[in-house]
């Protein structure tokens, strides 16, 4: 059985259940996330040009990586393919040895979401694809929760992967919205072709696309992008109320964001979505408060406590967006 394709590659030849409970399993399992975790410290000292391995990482990575944005449609994709791939029959027969791999898939797809998180961080643009394809990514696979073995997965190891892979899906798309900058960026005016294509409000089709998606998403494990978009939109409706003339193709948007008529007293749906995340039944502070102080995507010694499979617990990034939120 082969392990979730890894750029394009597969990570293994044919593997059946006699094999897969052999001695070197543990080092097969190890070597196959390797392949993707040597991205994070090369994406890191990336951005340091302080870091001893700038240059290397730098030379490297501009080799392997050409295209980043389209890096990331694709390693999206594969992630999708991931949570679905099915095992072998020969594998299934046994609980034990459907369970080990089922892991080391939802151990893969974390992996990939830690390099999408170092990606969109600071080398790939916010632009409108690269956002339209890591949310829709997130809801067609319920923030990494719809998983084909996910039966597999609900116990110990597993549900501990699944509530880093969650988590992970949190920090990324907030990450993916450029809050800083949207939030930051009070002269933003809406034209009909931006110059600027670093954020989602660039892009008057995607954005729509995007938006579409985050509204239709009642789950309150959701709150937190929810809380996020709503900020997205309040850029745009105040940029709109303070112009002349709203551009064509942001024209339809524009009036779907002005007020939410059912709203008493009328509000414009920046406003509702906040009030809506804020609402006890959503209660995106306390999931908030959870993500500070509870997963171990902040909290080191929660992470080794609790065996996370996060690559880098507590990394600076992981940081500053969720206590930036």
């Amino acid at each position: 059985m082969a392990t979730c394709s890894v750029g394009g590659r597969q990570g293994s030849a044919q593997i059946t259940s006699s094999t897969a409970i052999s001695p070197v399993s543990p080092f097969y399992f190890t070597e196959s996330l390797s392949v993707l975790r040597c991205y994070i410290p090369l994406l890191r000292a990336k951005e340091d040009v302080d870091d001893p391995l700038h240059d290397v990482a730098a030379q490297f990575l501009d080799k392997v990586l050409q295209d980043p944005a389209a890096f990331v449609r694709t390693l999206a994709k594969e992630y999708v393919q991931c949570t679905q791939k099915e095992l072998p029959l020969e594998v299934l027969r046994d609980m034990s040895i459907a369970t080990m791999w089922s892991k080391q898939h939802a151990l893969e797809q974390l992996v990939m979401l830690e390099v999408l998180f170092r990606l969109a961080w600071n080398l790939v643009p916010a632009s409108g694809p690269v956002v339209v394809q890591l949310v829709q990514t997130a809801y067609e696979t319920d923030l990494g929760q719809n998983q084909l073995y996910v039966s597999l997965l609900l116990q110990d190891e597993g549900a501990e992967i699944l509530q880093d892979v969650e988590c992970v899906w949190l920090v990324l798309l907030v990450e993916a919205f450029n809050l800083e900058k949207v939030l930051e960026d009070d002269t933003l005016k809406l034209v009909a072709f931006h110059q600027d294509a670093s954020t989602i409000l660039s892009a008057s089709q995607q954005l729509a696309l995007v938006h579409n998606l985050v509204v239709c998403a009642n789950d309150p494990r959701y709150g937190p992008i929810t809380l996020a978009w709503a900020c997205v939109l309040f850029r745009p409706h105040t940029a709109a109320e303070e112009q002349d003339a709203i551009p064509e193709n942001y024209e339809a948007f524009i009036h779907r964001i002005a007020f939410v008529p059912e709203s008493d007293p009328p509000m414009p749906l920046y406003h509702h979505i906040l009030m809506w995340a804020l609402h006890s039944d959503v209660d995106v502070l306390r999931r908030l408060e959870t993500l500070l102080n509870q997963l171990g995507a902040r909290v080191t010694s929660l992470a080794w406590i609790s065996g996370s499979a996060l690559t880098e617990p507590n990394a600076i990034a992981f940081r500053a967006i969720v206590e930036g939120t």
